[in-house]
């Protein structure tokens, strides 16, 4: 997707290119090898990092589970060169034996020290093993680094070869003409035959039946206890987006208030609600360094029970403050090309090129009323009806009480048995 800019009117430019991967090639080892060959890349490009900055140019080049994203931005003068220049880093990877050793070492030192994160991320990345089919633990990933080698880093371009799809998007102050010759040009680098975007690996998510609760316990080496708890909204539709800012307006300072100022559960206490991709949800996040999580997720909770009932004394005044907070949300603008890029890379590659879908927000927020966010927040909490998976995270010197049960007692065999979608 290209577009012009019309609102900042300045001689920049972004470029945004997501490259998917064949799903068959997806793997312990190729996760890896994908990590460290974009890894390989970023080492080898440092040396011009300096001066593309002095020349108002900034690029990113990351690895995710999907594949690879490369993002280009900055004078649309210079952007052509300093594609160039990473074009020809990704299909002539070389790395020197000193180097590679630098990067596994970090890698493995990243992966290590993520088991003594603050409790709450450790809590986040085994809700995210849960949640997600396809996902590799800390432990997996050190299982097999020291048998990579740089032959196998320098040959995954061959490996994925012919076996991607790229999606891209280009805005600002730039010609068609040029963003397609680039785009041609990257594209050629992984080959001259494309797969179709179904034959490429996409993460799905745990398919959560109405009055699921999946719990896990974990006893940590770190000093502090963690309650880390994800509700299943809905999907991600204008009214849901909608419903899911109104429930992160009402709960979220009020949550935090409470845990945090009133009741001195813990530093870290965040509550709220997000749409993303294909799905909205809740979430409840509290760090404590004085209570266990389960008296934590019990306090959470009779909050939420709370603010469920509250709901019944919630004027139409107040309801209008928080749609109007809402709107200024929405109706805020981009304040570069740069952000413009990312917003618009968004709305055309996840949501079909649908730019008028913040106005279909806005007009769903308008037909919400309090009576809809008490069925839907009645509909997320309930036991009956709740779509949930907990992380009780244990600091090093407490003990699991003996009655809370984890839902699994292996987490790859119980996952084998579950759908996700």
């Amino acid at each position: 997707y290209h577009s012009r800019d019309l609102d900042f009117k300045r001689p920049k430019a972004k470029l945004v290119y997501n490259i998917f991967i064949n799903k068959n090639l997806m793997s312990l080892e190729n996760y890896l090898l994908g990590q460290l060959y974009v890894a390989g890349i970023n080492e080898n490009l440092s040396t011009i990092y300096s001066a593309a900055k002095l020349a108002g140019l900034e690029y990113q080049i990351s690895h995710n589970m999907e594949g690879i994203k490369i993002e280009v931005s900055g004078y649309n003068s210079s952007i052509d060169e300093l594609m160039k220049v990473i074009i020809e880093s990704i299909k002539k990877l070389s790395i020197d034996e000193n180097i590679f050793s630098v990067i596994i070492d970090a890698t493995k030192r990243n992966l290590e020290n993520k088991s003594l994160n603050d409790a709450y991320q450790i809590a986040q990345e085994n809700l995210s093993l849960i949640n997600f089919k396809t996902a590799y633990s800390p432990a997996e990933q050190l299982s097999i680094i020291e048998s990579i080698s740089i032959k196998d880093v320098e040959k995954y371009w061959d490996l994925i070869f012919n076996n991607i799809f790229i999606e891209a998007s280009a805005h600002g102050n730039i010609s068609k003409r040029d963003v397609q010759k680039l785009s041609i040009k990257l594209r050629n680098t992984f080959g001259y035959k494309s797969l179709d975007k179904e034959d490429c690996f996409t993460s799905t998510r745990l398919d959560l039946p109405y009055g699921t609760k999946v719990t896990n316990t974990i006893s940590s080496e770190v000093n502090n206890s963690a309650y880390v708890s994800y509700f299943k909204i809905g999907e991600n539709s204008p009214r849901d987006r909608a419903m899911a800012m109104l429930i992160k307006t009402y709960v979220g300072q009020p949550y935090y208030m409470e845990l945090r100022t009133n009741q001195q559960l813990g530093y870290i206490v965040a509550a709220g609600a997000f749409s993303r991709d294909d799905y909205s949800a809740m979430y409840c996040i509290v760090q404590s360094d004085g209570y266990p999580p389960h008296e934590v997720e019990s306090r959470s909770i009779q909050f939420l029970s709370n603010a469920l009932n509250d709901l019944d004394n919630l004027s139409d005044e107040q309801l209008n403050i928080y749609k109007n907070a809402i709107r200024e949300e929405i109706n805020e603008k981009s304040t570069s090309i740069a952000q413009e890029t990312d917003k618009r890379h968004i709305l055309a590659h996840k949501f079909n090129n649908n730019f008028n879908r913040d106005n279909e927000t806005l007009d769903a927020l308008k037909e919400i009323t309090i009576e809809d966010i008490k069925e839907t927040l009645s509909l997320t909490l309930n036991k009956e009806t709740q779509r949930n998976i907990t992380i009780l995270l244990y600091a090093n010197q407490l003990e699991i009480p003996l009655d809370i049960k984890p839902s699994f007692d292996n987490l790859n065999r119980w996952k084998k048995e579950q759908s996700y979608k």
